[in-house]
């Protein structure tokens, strides 16, 4: 049965790969599909094992990947966008739950690759259904549970960050049995730096619409789950790529320009992108967790010692603008600064239905958009393709009034 449940799974990626490669894309875009591809089975994990590492399973961007790096271990993310797991968790969870929790248990209990490699998961709290995925998960795998802060704002919540930081430090060390010292954690953190520097780049690529956002989404969502090292270069050569072809633009001059923000886009579950690109739009800046949010920010290091770097680390972790944070300010702030930064001409606001997040943020955003006169379309969905021409009928809809108004 699991067998043929992993067919499926690979089935559905080859599926939606093919889809994407099939449009006028950059050359460099096929290390990405063909990354995406293997995403149930990365190369990078297998060499790793093979090489008597560990793989730290992780489920949020809040877990500093620059520790897991220094302890000499291997991060990947398992956060899952196929529909199909969700059935294997009836009966344990309910149908009202964000569609992601449950498709992300469900591929554990399809044990694939990616999830049977992991030595050890680690689980934020940033929402109360993830706190009950890394409940089930414990009778699977060791599960470290990475207590989150519900407000950033107070010098006693960022102090209890700082010490959630240093003790999965002494979680990861006591795991492989290597201590972190100031030059491999200075040495990680530049890797990381470095990777979200490549991201920044071709996003600056993505403002003159140079590549599709469906594209630009599958690089970052990619980075996951491959070496980072690797990773960086194949996305800096994508750039220079892209940057040589001036004459390139992947949608017309007058296509409106979108911001995707809201619960993540998890592959490869991408009905929303290729609907708003194949409906005359482009997504040329996102902020989900899956996508920019992930490496946006640098950590800033202004303390050479380890417990400075402890400290950039952790507050690098702080900078991403996640709901779970009280109050949502400064999320709204980022919001309103890349609408202006990426001259978008609308909103696309995504909900998962049960993610009750970004549900309950959905309206505050949509307030600050209409005082920048910016249209925004709210969609909530799951992870079936049942409502995908409902979705269409709404999009095509949406795209044509924005184009309207940028024409007019």
């Amino acid at each position: 049965m699991v067998e043929t449940e992993l067919a499926r799974l690979e089935q559905a990626i080859t599926q939606i790969t093919r889809e994407l490669a099939r449009q006028p894309s950059a050359e460099g875009m096929g290390y990405y599909y063909e990354l995406a591809s293997r995403a149930l089975d990365p190369g990078y994990l297998r060499e790793a094992k093979a090489h008597g590492k560990k793989v730290v399973g992780t489920f949020c961007t809040l877990v500093p990947e620059e520790l897991i790096l220094a302890a000499g271990a291997v991060p990947v993310r398992l956060c899952s966008g196929f529909g199909a797991t969700i059935t294997r968790t009836e009966g344990t969870c309910p149908a009202s739950l964000c569609p992601l929790v449950k498709s992300s248990y469900g591929l554990w209990l399809s044990t694939p690759p990616i999830a049977a490699q992991c030595d050890v998961v680690t689980v934020p709290t940033t929402c109360d259904a993830k706190k009950k995925l890394a409940e089930l998960l414990s009778d699977r795998v060791p599960v470290w549970l990475v207590q989150v802060p519900t407000t950033k704002e107070s010098a006693e919540t960022r102090s209890a960050w700082v010490r959630q930081i240093v003790l999965l430090k002494q979680q990861l060390e006591n795991l492989t049995g290597r201590r972190i010292y100031r030059k491999a954690l200075r040495t990680a953190i530049t890797i990381c730096n470095q990777k979200r520097a490549a991201l920044r780049r071709l996003y600056e690529l993505r403002k003159e619409a140079r590549i599709w956002g469906r594209d630009a989404l599958l690089v970052a969502g990619t980075s996951f789950y491959d070496d980072p090292v690797q990773w960086t270069r194949q996305t800096d050569a994508l750039c220079a790529e892209i940057a040589q072809r001036d004459e390139v633009r992947q949608a017309a001059a007058n296509s409106p320009r979108l911001l995707l923000t809201g619960s993540p886009v998890v592959f490869p579950t991408w009905k929303l992108p290729m609907l708003v690109e194949e409906s005359g739009g482009i997504i040329v800046a996102d902020d989900i967790c899956t996508g920019a949010k992930a490496l946006w920010d640098p950590a800033y290091v202004t303390e050479s010692s380890l417990a400075g770097m402890l400290e950039a680390i952790g507050e690098r972790a702080l900078s991403i603008t996640c709901p779970c944070f009280a109050p949502s300010t400064a999320r709204l702030n980022r919001l309103v600064q890349l609408s202006r930064d990426f001259r978008v001409d609308g909103i696309l606001y995504h909900v998962l239905r049960g993610c009750h997040l970004y549900g309950m943020e959905a309206q505050a955003a949509e307030d600050r958009f209409r005082e920048l006169d910016l249209p925004t379309l709210r969609v909530e969905t799951d992870y079936s393709l049942e409502d995908t021409e409902q979705l269409r009928t709404r999009v095509e809809a949406f795209v044509e009034m924005v184009s309207a108004r940028k024409l007019g």
